[in-house]
């Protein structure tokens, strides 16, 4: 019997460690919006796949989420993170990131902020926006 107890809260457990972020936004909830398209850097390297996730916060609230999606040869390839911010304030929010990475399980704050101003847009394929994160 305490096996079984065991193997059930070590699978709690692994299954808590290598969880996703319970990260969600409903875009329904919020009148203004605005985009980035970016690339993020890790202790300077690129990162990025298909499983990976940028997430935008206004202070504990998520106010926007994305995977990350592959970036053709042709345009310098990698992964871009194309996130689409909400706000119910048409400007005046502090907006902060935050990159998961799925192979590792790790999230890591990132360092730029932006003020959100509804209909911004930022970055471009040809000249994304550069996230730039550390991990401690």
């Amino acid at each position: 019997m305490k096996v079984i107890q065991r193997l059930i809260s070590l699978s709690l457990f692994v299954s808590a460690i290598f969880a996703t972020p319970d990260w969600s936004v409903n875009p329904a909830d919020y009148q203004y919006n605005g985009s980035v398209t970016s690339k993020v850097f890790i202790d300077g390297s690129e990162v990025g796949s298909s499983s990976d996730l940028v997430a935008a916060f206004v202070g504990d609230e998520v106010r926007g989420i994305i995977n990350g999606l592959a970036v053709p040869p042709f345009l310098g390839g990698g992964y871009s993170f194309n996130i689409m911010i909400f706000s119910n304030e048409a400007s005046g929010d502090m907006v902060e990131f935050k990159f998961y990475q799925a192979s590792s399980n790790t999230v890591v704050c990132l360092n730029e902020t932006i003020e959100f101003i509804t209909d911004i847009t930022i970055g471009n394929a040809l000249s994304p926006f550069v996230f730039t994160g550390d991990i401690i």
